[in-house]
């Protein structure tokens, strides 16, 4: 298991602001957070290095404490643009006071836990620079564990200190109750799930998802309760099924489609976009799909799909594309208006199928960042527009028009072949606010180097395909 510490060193003599409360003043600390012993906190003064800012630890501990079950539940719904609400719970640098924290993004996909760091400038109002830029990837069970040690340990400080009934005491032991009653727990992670603090969810909404669960898969019902694009009225098993037998609801027999054992572990023990591209790659090998583009018609065989699915002109407005199985029948629903993404949506939806273990009526592709979608989004990449043949095509032509060229030819849009070649580092990728990195590196090294299944940080991770 990945060690995951936040430990706060601290001084012999501390220098307080008089300003500061008595539970600052007693936890004043360097704050040093580290996975396996990697320093992900390190700061420079200017003059010198140290592991970790000096800030209040009760302050930490409130944050963490106070959004500790959004962190741990709730995913990012939108890469590009997270909603203000999503960092003020999730992003360190929202805990304010006045102190400089570590510049820190807690993430998580429903499998494991991202910790986003970013580097800084030193400047006038910021006489600290935070020094590297990382990603790496905890499970929960570390999260929760690294957590409960850090703030026993501040409280216990406080205590030490005479401040016996605090803030961050009573939370904790609200938290503690909560955590430790198998049913309000339940509840609170649909809740964070959803986007909502404690108690701001109505209990009907939340009723709602644990009932549509227990019909139609619970991990399911939880990755369509994520996306926050989709409006609550959308998000029950009623409203899905009544999509599902719309006219633009299309019949479909997975048995007639293709089949192939997953990846052993393919939840968890490797990066989304590995687990997806590598089945990808053996699919392709399976089905003797050589190096090219996939055709409607084979594309949509191995859907278990009939008909000419990919060209139909009626279009379901459907939130989501989902595949539903009920006692007579079995439907898909495409999301997508148009040829290209409803290709990729039955990409998506053929790649849950094929990887997902659990036996669920509903199978959904979403718009959230969990793990289930992100490894749906990098298998329907590879499969119809795998990265070694893109490459091989644009022969060094990375302009607009190749790209868009590109993309025909595969069956894809120009924006999917951009991604795939940012993902590898063949082309820039734009400032990703999560990481604060650009991506680049030659086409020989993308090329050269083989994919690795790293645990701690995911080369093409950060990045969303389009759907």
């Amino acid at each position: 298991m990945s060690g995951f510490e936040i430990t706060p060193h601290w001084p012999d003599s501390p220098e307080h602001d008089p300003d500061d409360s008595a539970e600052d003043k007693a936890t004043l600390c360097e704050l040093v957070v580290s996975v396996d012993a990697e320093v992900l906190t390190t700061v420079d003064d200017g003059d010198s290095k140290r592991n970790g800012p000096r800030v209040s630890a009760c302050a930490f501990a409130e944050w963490l404490v106070w959004n500790w079950w959004r962190q741990r539940f709730e995913p990012m719904s939108d890469s590009a643009n997270p909603s203000l609400d999503w960092l003020r719970s999730h992003e360190t640098a929202s805990i304010g006071g006045g102190w400089l924290w570590p510049r820190m993004t807690l993430d998580p996909d429903g499998v494991n836990i991202g910790l986003h760091t970013k580097s800084s400038n030193l400047t006038e109002t910021e006489p600290l620079r935070h020094v590297g830029q990382k990603e790496r990837f905890i499970p929960p069970s570390a999260f929760e564990a690294g957590v409960d040690s850090f703030v026993a340990s501040v409280i216990g400080r406080l205590e030490a200190s005479g401040l016996d009934d605090t803030n961050l005491s009573r939370m904790w032991r609200e938290l503690s109750v909560e955590r430790g009653d198998a049913e309000l727990a339940r509840y609170r992670s649909i809740e964070a799930t959803m986007g909502f603090d404690v108690d701001d969810a109505n209990p009907e909404l939340i009723g709602q998802v644990i009932k549509d669960g227990e019909l139609m898969g619970v991990n399911a019902m939880r990755e369509v309760a994520a996306d926050a694009t989709i409006r609550p009225v959308q998000r029950t098993a009623q409203t899905l099924r009544d999509l599902a037998n719309h006219r633009a609801g299309l019949d479909f027999n997975p048995r007639d489609g293709v089949q192939m054992e997953p990846p052993v572990g393919a939840f968890g023990s490797a990066p989304p976009w590995y687990v997806g591209s590598q089945a990808a790659i053996a699919l392709r090998e399976l089905e003797s799909l050589g190096s090219g583009s996939i055709s409607d018609a084979r594309l949509a065989d191995m859907c278990g799909l009939g008909g000419k699915p990919f060209s139909w002109r009626r279009y379901s407005p459907s939130p989501i594309a989902f595949t539903v199985s009920g006692k007579r029948q079995q439907r898909m629903v495409l999301r997508a208006k148009v040829r290209n993404g409803r290709r990729f949506d039955a990409a998506r939806l053929l790649a849950d199928r094929l990887m997902a273990s659990e036996e669920e009526r509903l199978r959904p592709a979403t718009q959230t960042r969990t793990f289930r979608q992100k490894m749906q989004r990098a298998f329907a990449a590879e499969l119809l527009c795998p990265f070694n043949s893109l490459v091989d095509s644009l022969n060094d032509d990375y302009s607009d028009d190749s790209l868009e060229a590109a993309g025909k030819r595969f069956g894809v849009s120009s924006l999917l072949v951009k991604r795939q070649l940012e993902n590898r580092g063949v082309m820039p990728r734009p400032w990703d606010w999560t990481i604060g990195r650009v991506f680049g590196s030659t086409l020989s090294a993308a090329r050269n180097a083989p994919l690795q299944p790293s645990t701690t940080e995911a080369p093409g991770s950060p990045a969303e395909m389009p759907g």
